[in-house]
């Protein structure tokens, strides 16, 4: 499934995710992950997350920037509002008629404080999301 992030859809295999055995992109991801390395040299923990991963190996092989469905190597790939009707940016949930389940998270693994988030999210709503990227870019 993908969820939305500024506009441009993640692919987030938590979300749900069953595979025919032998299905040759898994074994791309699992030779992807075995070469890159989750600590720097200074030590620190790096690397992001299976999201971001995910997704930039599917780029690579075609996946195209829309919430739509989409099949690639083998992978259905559906829109955010079938597994992840929630929109983060704003805090709205849009159940449609495609709606399977819903992905509820804290989001804990982000760094901003509750008050900025909340914040952001208003400025979401407000300004929607091409106004609110120019006025982050004033600052």
């Amino acid at each position: 499934g993908t969820e939305i992030f500024e506009s441009y859809p993640l692919v987030n295999p938590g979300l749900g995710l069953g595979a025919e055995p032998g299905l040759s992109f898994y074994k791309k991801v699992k030779d992807y992950y075995e070469s890159i390395h989750f600590v720097n040299d200074a030590g620190i923990i790096s690397g992001g997350t299976v999201v971001k991963h995910t997704t930039g190996l599917l780029l690579d092989f075609g996946l195209s920037p829309g919430d739509i469905f989409q099949q690639i190597e083998g992978i259905s790939i559906f829109p955010s509002d079938f597994f992840n009707p929630f929109d983060d940016l704003t805090g709205k949930l849009r159940i449609t008629d495609n709606t399977r389940s819903i992905h509820w998270y804290a989001a804990t693994w982000q760094r901003r404080k509750p008050l900025i988030r909340w914040l952001s999210r208003m400025s979401h709503r407000v300004f929607g999301l091409y106004l609110h990227r120019k006025i982050h870019r004033i600052k």
